[in-house]
């Protein structure tokens, strides 16, 4: 029996139900327990071979909207158990929905992203970072932008320099909102004229030195 005669079967029993046809033919169960059952009938194996199928073909189907799926293609890839690449959709996801102005939305991809990004993967935290300090600035928790983008920067010793200077950027953009914004107004110059090895030196001594206050207040929208 082929996939759709399958499809036609379950559909004719009332499980499932046409939910569009164009661009895609696509099918939802049509109740919320009918799903919850057949998944909870699945071993856990077979979930996680299930789940990174789908996230494989996502992106072989369609690698034009790989931004656009990039949640979904993270969702699945975090339940296949593969941390890594879904920290990297996770990325791109916050990216995406961030130039649409949905902040929230974007600063809990970042977060989730920074959660499950290893140690093999620095440049794709601190883009984490970055984006969740563009996205929450206003309303994350005083000095936690800081805090984050400096301890990504800390294994970032590969990192492109223009990602540098964005980071920079932003904790000194962040670092004035706070008044301290001579000594973080230093530190981009001096990344931006490329010096960067001896400014991670002096970024690790400077905040060992001046650690972050989380008691201050945050920075006004």
């Amino acid at each position: 029996m082929t996939v759709q005669a399958e499809l036609g079967t379950l559909e004719a029993s009332g499980l499932v139900e046409i939910a569009a046809l164009q661009p895609e033919l696509e099918y939802l169960f049509r109740h919320a327990l009918v799903q919850d059952a057949a998944y909870g009938s699945l071993l856990k194996q077979d979930r996680r071979t299930l789940h990174r199928a789908a996230a494989e073909t996502l992106l072989a189907l369609y690698p034009e909207r790989k931004s656009e799926l990039a949640a979904v293609v993270a969702m699945h890839f975090e339940q296949a158990g593969e941390a890594t690449r879904a920290a990297e959709h996770l990325v791109l996801a916050g990216e995406h929905t961030l130039e649409r102005f949905a902040h929230r939305e974007a600063v809990a991809f970042f977060n989730r992203a920074s959660a499950l990004a290893d140690d093999t993967q620095p440049e794709l935290r601190l883009r984490a970072a970055i984006g969740g300090a563009k996205a929450g600035w206003t309303y994350n928790e005083p000095g936690a932008d800081i805090e984050r983008i400096e301890r990504s920067l800390a294994g970032a010793d590969k990192t492109d320099r223009p990602l540098l200077v964005e980071a920079y950027f932003w904790i000194s953009f962040l670092r004035r909102q706070r008044g301290e914004g001579v000594h973080a107004v230093g530190r981009l110059r001096l990344v931006q004229e490329g010096r960067i090895g001896g400014l991670r030196k002096q970024a690790s001594d400077s905040h060992r030195r001046h650690p972050v206050d989380l008691g201050k207040g945050a920075a006004d929208e």
